[in-house]
């Protein structure tokens, strides 16, 4: 046993002995030689998987499962801390209630007098009433639960068809708007499409009749642009083709070189003496056999 050097903990500050007896301060690179390591310059690499006993089990988890698991155990915690306290303060109320009941009253507002008075009332009445009037009561009560309940399925089941048609309505709106966008060659517009549903719609509530898609562009198309010309002739020049997108711009700009290329007069073709004498040399030819 004396040959074996004994295990001690080193505690900040604390030196350690080896058999020989040399004495090594923490820290000093010489006990790497004594236990024959070297010394590591960086910290050891984090687990990939933790142990945790669950049901008296071990099981290995990772990071990020121990993180979750932990979230939700502190929210049940919370939630659980919460019920006790509510229970705690209705217990308390309770109890309160039992020992004085006029204090309760008072916090809740009520009168005690009048609100004993219509308790016995309504008791002595009770206890007035035969069996047959109590079973005709009942039977009240019955009926008027079920005509409740069947007014509440009546509701609810109008509302599901008028949701059902609506959504119908919708469809066909937009299915309409569609074809009608697709056959004027007008490209898809967010604003005018919804233009042209707000109208449909609108018409529909007032007049409870869908208009067709392709009337209805027209009006919106010819209002848009009305609305645009006004907008682009009250700006000043020097801010007009800033409010155009680039687009409009380089398509105006080749339509402008198209057109003007359109008017420029074509120039007359040079002929040579020797082509003018064939093509009159042909001609006569053609005239002869004609």
């Amino acid at each position: 046993m004396d040959d074996l050097v004994s295990e001690e903990v080193i505690d900040s500050g604390s030196t350690a002995s080896t058999d020989s007896g040399e004495v090594i301060q923490e820290g000093d690179t010489s006990i790497d030689e004594h236990v024959g390591g070297s010394a590591s310059p960086s910290e050891p690499p984090a687990p990939s998987t933790y142990k945790v006993k669950i049901d008296g089990q071990e099981v290995d988890v990772d990071l990020d499962t121990l993180l979750s698991g932990y979230q939700q155990a502190a929210a049940s915690q919370a939630r659980f801390q919460d019920a006790v306290k509510l229970q705690k303060q209705f217990d308390n109320i309770m109890s309160s209630a039992k020992s004085n009941p006029a204090e309760l009253f008072q916090f809740l507002g009520i009168d005690p007098k009048g609100w004993s008075e219509e308790y016995l009332l309504k008791q002595l009445e009770e206890e007035l009433l035969t069996p047959e009037q109590k079973a005709d009561r009942a039977a009240k009560q019955e009926l008027e639960e079920y005509r409740r309940q069947a007014q509440e399925a009546k509701a609810k089941k109008e509302q599901e068809a008028q949701a059902a048609a609506y959504n119908r309505v919708v469809e066909e709106i937009d299915n309409d708007i569609a074809e009608a966008v697709k056959a004027s060659g007008l490209k898809p517009s967010p604003r005018v499409i919804a233009r042209i549903a707000e109208q449909m719609l609108a018409n529909l509530e007032a007049n409870g009749e869908v208009p067709k898609a392709s009337d209805i562009l027209k009006d919106v198309t010819n209002t848009t642009r009305k609305e645009l010309s006004e907008f682009l002739e009250a700006l000043p020049t020097e801010q007009l083709l800033s409010q155009l997108p680039k687009s409009v711009i380089d398509g105006l700009r080749k339509e402008f070189v198209r057109q003007t290329k359109a008017n420029v007069p074509a120039k007359p073709t040079k002929v040579s003496k020797g082509e003018s004498e064939a093509k009159t040399k042909r001609k006569s030819l053609d005239e002869l056999l004609g």
